[in-house]
């Protein structure tokens, strides 16, 4: 069984109005293992490998497996359904209509971190609903029907949040009500933050970033951060006064300027073995501190960059106490395949696999690049090459423990002729396999309409963003800005707050100043920005010429009403329910655009123009996040 369970993970895991009520209680080692989870979650796990069991023709047992996902797979999954647990739904009356997990049928797939996915397809459960599902949740206080998803979650329109808006759960649901996508939004970011910051989407909905656990917890009681103790992370390093201690400055070994194998093997030896971590520090690249920004989802001191990462590495130490030699330590998990990576033989082969790494590959590993895509090089990003880089991945735990981690390593020789660490991540999912996916096919998505639209609105908004982000000059620009988007400026407080006092249009104008910082100096709009793919039944889109870089479309009265800034609540998401009748079109339209530099991750502009009089302006705006 072993064999049989080992052989499957290394395909699947390894290489690949009223306040939402909380539960009472203390926490614990809540989904840490499979021992720890609660009684439903155990139920969905369950289920899920009795149908991939099913799927395969081969025994999968529940416990092994999921002990043996991927530390983001497990963590996202013990979020997402403990605050879906933690949340009891109750009528308008005060009826006790049970938990929101019970809205979950079946458990399809997990996605954890994805390197190369978009923000809306990680950290979240895919799952099939209950037929109630959709009914549960319009009877209760704690959750509303939001406005549907437009551009993210492509197959799953229909859009359900908890309250209050942050944190929330967001439910979304295909057409046919039968299967949804759930994830736990940690924070909020209007404009002009949202269009700037790609990584924000992604880490909004990673339990493990920053201080999201904390603010799970404020919501959801119950939740322990026990991926901390595996990782070996301190809670909180500004408040340890050691960290303030200064960084250490250990020498470059001469191992370094050998070959990228014998880097690796002293980098992990002397570290583990002969327990002097402070020896090894030369190897670590400033730029891999990047590293732990994303694990803290924001960015860290870099001063006391250096010396954190030597906290946790002696704290490995602590943890493992003496090591008689590496192999007992650290072993190199099952090979990887694919066109990205040529595996590298090397003496040190039982201890860790070595890679040399597509260029490509490289800059989508970056720490750097993950944290913020402005800094992706699109030459590297499209470059087939190797030689330059090499990857190094290894299982560290000894053989009897359930809490081992994977760790892969990125490498480069610097100018000097040392090889230093540049990246890393723990317990990665690799975006060729997958963890089980026991869903036959993907919902698919909403047909695309076409119209036309006035020549003056096309002429219009074109006009603008050119103004704007060619041209730079915001005082043209801003001839096009109705006096009503001062109003989406206020929309940005946090719920129950009082609402600020009103703004201006030079304010707009100081966030779009702002916008033109990231995108710097521009000869097209093409070099600016680019158009989303609006995906709605209910959006109709139009031709144009510089559909490359923004998209139109005519939008029925009943979104573009709904997208008033005058009549939204500040610090919550649009909320409106489609009308049932014939829907109108021709009174509104809505103009996408994401920031070409800030890559996927990055949220869409999503304006609304109207006729004032006789001509089109932008009458109001939001930002569109998965």
């Amino acid at each position: 069984m072993r064999q049989i369970f080992t052989a499957i993970l290394a395909l699947i895991a390894t290489c690949t109005g009223a306040r939402a009520q909380s539960t009472a209680g203390t926490a614990s080692d809540f989904g840490g293992t499979y021992d720890a989870l609660a009684s439903e979650q155990k139920a969905l796990v369950e289920d899920w490998m009795k149908r991939f069991s099913a799927t395969i023709h081969k025994p999968v047992d529940p416990q092994e497996a999921y002990n043996n996902l991927p530390l983001s797979t497990r963590t996202t999954f013990n979020a997402v359904t403990h605050a879906l647990i933690a949340t009891k739904l109750t009528s308008e009356s005060g009826k006790d209509l049970g938990s929101a997990i019970q809205i979950v049928d079946k458990l399809h797939t997990v996605r954890g971190e994805v390197p190369g996915s978009r923000g809306d397809e990680q950290f979240r459960i895919y799952i099939e609903l209950k037929p109630n599902a959709l009914s549960l949740l319009d009877q209760s206080q704690q959750f509303q029907r939001m406005e549907d998803n437009n551009v993210y979650h492509r197959g799953y329109p229909v859009c359900y949040r908890s309250k209050p808006s942050v944190p929330s759960i967001q439910v979304s649901v295909t057409r046919d009500k039968k299967r949804a996508d759930v994830d736990v939004d940690y924070k909020s970011s209007g404009f002009p933050k949202a269009l700037v910051n790609g990584h924000l989407s992604a880490a909004n909905s990673d339990v493990r970033a920053g201080r999201n656990d904390e603010i799970h917890n404020n919501q959801w009681r119950g939740l322990n951060n026990w991926w901390r103790a595996l990782l070996l992370l301190p809670g909180d390093t500004k408040k340890d006064p050691d960290s303030e201690a200064g960084r250490s400055a250990a020498a470059a070994r001469p191992q370094a300027r050998l070959k990228p194998a014998d880097a690796v093997h002293d980098l992990l030896n002397t570290w583990l073995v002969e327990s002097k971590p402070e020896n090894i520090m030369s190897y670590f690249d400033p730029q891999s501190f990047a590293c732990a920004d994303l694990e803290a989802g924001e960015e860290m001191d870099r001063g006391m960059a250096p010396f954190r990462l030597l906290m946790t590495l002696q704290k490995t130490n602590q943890h493992y106490g003496r090591i008689a030699k590496l192999g007992d330590i650290v072993t190199a998990p099952p090979a990887l395949t694919g066109s990205r990576t040529k595996l590298v033989e090397q003496p040190y082969q039982s201890e860790f696999a070595l890679y040399d790494v597509r260029e490509d590959a490289a800059e989508q590993f970056s720490c750097v690049n993950r944290l913020d895509a402005i800094h992706t090089s699109a030459k590297a990003a499209a470059s087939k090459s190797f030689g330059k880089y090499y990857g190094a991945v290894f299982r560290i735990g000894k053989k009897e423990d359930t809490d081992a981690k994977t760790l892969a390593t990125l490498w480069m020789r610097e100018p000097k002729g040392s090889w230093r660490l540049l990246s890393w991540d723990v317990d990665p999912v690799w975006d060729d396999l997958r963890v089980p996916n026991t869903a036959t096919t993907e919902p698919p998505p909403e047909q695309t309409e076409y119209t036309k639209a006035p020549p003056e609105l096309i002429g219009g908004a074109t006009n603008f963003l050119t103004a704007w982000l060619v041209k730079q000059d915001l005082d043209e620009a801003s001839q096009y800005l109705s006096a009503k988007c001062a109003d989406c400026l206020k929309l940005k407080g946090a719920p129950g707050q009082p609402e600020p006092n009103a703004a201006t249009n030079a304010e707009v104008k100081k966030a779009m100043q702002s916008i033109l910082d990231t995108t710097g100096k521009v000869k097209t709009l093409e070099e600016a920005i680019v158009a989303p793919l609006p995906n709605h039944e209910d959006i109709r889109l139009v031709k144009h010429p510089r559909s490359k870089a923004f998209v139109l479309a005519s939008i029925p009265e009943y979104m573009g009403a709904a997208l008033d800034c005058a009549a939204r609540t500040p610090g919550e998401p649009v909320a409106f329910k489609s009308p049932t009748g014939e829907k109108k079109y021709g009174k509104y339209y809505a103009m996408g655009l994401r920031l070409a530099k800030t890559g996927a991750d990055s949220g869409v502009l999503w304006a609304v123009w109207a006729q004032e009089g006789s001509t089109w302006k932008l009458t109001s705006y939001t930002v569109l996040t998965p």
